[in-house]
């Protein structure tokens, strides 16, 4: 994972000790905080390695990913992309990305308080979230909708990957950590492309659940449009027809009065 080699290098750049102790202090999950340990350990003396191979291989990941959403909003809103620009796309996924790792590390900094001042923590990184991936939607193919009929995409977007964090903070990770170093660092691992495979799913269904949504609506606009027209037309024909007979009745007359005695 090119994200990885670069946080790899990064690491690898500073202390091992410091950085795990500082990791620690964080909130974030034991389990977790072993494997950053070992990562920079493991990575002090190739991290010069490491990021010249991972920042070209996240570049081309980060542009890659972009023309996968591309296609994959053009197929569900049947509207063709356009070609995006492999510096600027690859950085604006990889921002956010970034964006919503920042999300999950807050989150787990909050963990151990009260139920109630985490359930604040989950509302408050909601609203960026949606806000970003809103954005993110109006910039990749969405055909002819506003941008009200992406909301409900967004906030799916926001709403899932919260709850798939959660339950991988409070439920997966503290039995990681009572586990084995063996079974902790193979389920970390599983854990890991587990939650990677379900945000895919997630960043999958909200095109589809906007698109739905976005059709639904406006079929039912257009069958209320017929309905009115269907109740307005023997009005107008009414209408019509009663124009004529007076025109009919008024020029029979007009005739009349005209005609010899």
């Amino acid at each position: 994972m090119p994200f990885a080699l670069v946080v790899g290098g990064a690491l690898g750049l500073g202390n091992a000790e410091g950085i795990e102790d500082a990791v620690a202090h964080g909130g974030i999950p034991g389990a977790v905080v072993n494997a950053i340990g070992d990562i920079a350990r493991a990575a002090e003396a190739n991290s010069w390695w490491l990021l010249l191979a991972g920042i070209p291989t996240l570049l081309w990941e980060g542009y890659s990913g972009t023309k996968a959403m591309l296609l994959m909003h053009s197929l569900v809103w049947n509207d063709p992309p356009s070609r995006p620009r492999p510096l600027q796309s690859s950085l604006a996924f990889t921002g956010v990305t970034t964006a919503f790792i920042a999300a999950a590390i807050i989150t787990w900094w909050f963990r151990d308080v009260s139920a109630a001042h985490r359930i604040v923590v989950f509302v408050v990184t909601i609203v960026p979230l949606a806000g970003i991936w809103l954005a993110v939607s109006l910039r990749l193919p969405h055909g002819t909708a506003s941008w009200k009929a992406l909301l409900p995409g967004a906030v799916f977007v926001a709403v899932a990957f919260q709850v798939s964090h959660a339950v991988v903070v409070y439920f997966v990770a503290p039995r990681l950590e009572t586990a084995t170093s063996l079974y902790t660092a193979l389920g970390s691992v599983t854990t890991l492309l587990f939650f990677m495979y379900v945000v895919g799913q997630i960043l999958v269904t909200a095109p589809i659940l906007n698109c739905s949504l976005h059709m639904e609506l406006r079929g039912r606009a257009g069958a209320s449009e017929r309905e009115t027209d269907d109740h307005d037309a023997p009005a107008s024909f009414e209408a019509a027809v009663s124009g004529t007979t007076a025109r009919t009745s008024s020029a029979d007359g007009s005739g009349q009065t005209g005609s010899p005695s």
